[in-house]
């Protein structure tokens, strides 16, 4: 799970997306940098959120890039993974019958497809991005994953005033 909200430090540790570890889970100050922002010229502009980092943290989606810029800026750099539990039981969900994901970034979406697109069941996964899709065609009876990230929009409140307390 991931937390979007920007967390200040002097030495925080930078991720490669725009979705972030948080003090909370990881017990890490960070802050995001979204690469579309940094360019992918041979000498990328590297914002100052990245010299200042400890550590960048990136996903396996962007590992080539982060690498690069690790190199630039001469920081250490790791690649996280989803969890191997997630993972499979999303994928045993998805054999089921469809998946609502709830998410606030339409990359987050897209990538949502990457990862489930070679799994049986791929066609039951429904991404939806709050503020673009339409939450309310939601089934009352569907499973909903709903993200850290889009639990503090707004317009997913009516999805976690349905969802059943854990």
């Amino acid at each position: 799970m991931w937390d979007r909200s920007p967390r200040q430090s002097t030495r925080p540790a930078a991720s490669g997306r725009t979705a972030h570890p948080s003090r909370r889970d990881y017990g890490l100050d960070t802050i995001s940098v979204d690469l579309a922002q940094v360019g992918d010229g041979e000498v990328p502009e590297v914002p100052t959120e990245l010299r200042s980092a400890d550590l960048l943290v990136t996903t396996a989606f962007h590992t080539a890039d982060i690498q690069r810029l690790a190199g630039l800026v001469q920081k250490p750099w790791i690649t996280i993974v989803l969890r191997v539990d997630y993972v499979a039981e999303v994928t045993r969900l998805l054999a089921r019958g469809a998946v609502y994901f709830v998410v606030a970034d339409p990359r987050f979406a897209d990538r949502l497809g990457t990862v489930y697109g070679g799994v049986a069941g791929a066609t039951n996964l429904r991404p939806l991005v709050v503020g673009r899709d339409d939450l309310a065609h939601i089934p009352t009876d569907a499973t909903i994953y709903v993200t850290r990230a889009a639990r503090g929009l707004p317009a997913s409140c009516w999805v976690m005033m349905s969802l059943p307390r854990a």
